[in-house]
């Protein structure tokens, strides 16, 4: 099963970021500060996948001893573009949950503070047509009595990428339902025919919007749930991966998830023409696995990466 890149456009990798058919602004390689290079300065702006939420890498010491580090979206991305001039600002928060508009406007007037050539916002709708309190200070009513509800708050979240000039990777809203009972409440839910309506309405958003590529979060989890053989980050994967890239609680990527999210966002502006030099992206997974290891790995350890069964 082909999974299908939508290119329009919350991470919420945000990507921590700001997302498809649409056309891209393309920045071409080159040295001359007049015409910077799509991922020379990179913002993430975003929720808890962007952040890296119950993400740990593991290793060894000479004692046997296990030493843990944290990752995030961030380290994925540098992992992921081998490419000496490329920065990477900002994360993603694990409390986006708590107030959408609050934490989403912090996190976009810091992104524009610098002055990103790439804005990744993977994730950063998701608590805007997620959130369980609307604009008005109000809990959102349970089910399809929520829709109106969720469709103002998601206007808030659009209102603070509309800032933004350049390029921008925007996730939509995937079908978490299986998360309900786990790390979602019934009540942040959103009807299925008001997610319809949060994907419809960021679609013509995004149409709108020629900077805006949307990373389509709602297939890849599709995909992924189906079961069945996928395509994803230009790699082919089998039936049966869903424990390789989901955890446990149903919401959050694995490591190896967030690292093929990251490649078919990367791919996705690649195909826009966004950038234009493909081979500074790493495709393989296994490869950016082992360099976001050593990138973070402390003196004296050795790498033991935790498998779907750990």
């Amino acid at each position: 099963m082909n999974f299908i890149r939508i290119l329009l456009l919350p991470i919420v990798i945000v990507a921590s970021a700001a997302s498809i058919p649409a056309s891209s602004h393309s920045f071409e390689s080159t040295d001359s500060p007049e015409t910077p290079h799509a991922l020379d300065r990179i913002a993430i702006i975003g929720a808890s996948a962007s952040a890296g939420w119950g993400l740990v890498l593991r290793y060894i010491d000479e004692e046997d001893m296990v030493v843990t580090r944290l990752v995030t979206l961030n380290d994925v991305l540098q992992a992921c573009i081998q490419r000496d001039e490329t920065i990477v600002r900002l994360q993603g928060s694990g409390m986006f949950f708590w107030n959408p508009e609050r934490v989403g406007e912090k996190q976009a007037t810091e992104a524009l503070a610098e002055d990103p050539t790439l804005l990744v916002a993977i994730d950063y709708l998701f608590w805007f047509g997620y959130g369980n309190r609307g604009v008005d200070g109000r809990r959102i009513p349970f089910g399809s009595d929520g829709h109106e509800a969720r469709l103002e708050l998601l206007e808030k979240g659009l209102a603070e990428l509309e800032e933004f000039d350049c390029p921008m990777l925007v996730g939509d809203f995937p079908d978490m339902s299986e998360a309900v009972g786990y790390m979602l409440g019934e009540s942040q839910m959103p009807a299925p025919e008001t997610l319809k309506a949060l994907n419809r309405r960021l679609r013509e958003w995004a149409n709108e919007h020629t900077n805006v590529t949307i990373v389509s979060l709602a297939d890849l989890t599709n995909a992924m749930k189906s079961d069945k053989p996928f395509e994803a980050g230009r790699q082919q994967w089998p039936a049966g991966s869903r424990k390789q890239f989901m955890q446990r609680d149903n919401l959050h990527p694995t490591l190896d998830g967030l690292i093929i999210l990251t490649q078919e966002s990367m791919a996705t502006i690649l195909d826009q023409n966004t950038v234009t030099d493909g081979h500074c992206i790493d495709f393989e997974l296994e490869s950016v696995r082992n360099r976001i290891y050593e990138n973070n790995q402390p003196e004296g350890t050795t790498p033991k990466p935790y498998t779907a069964e750990d």
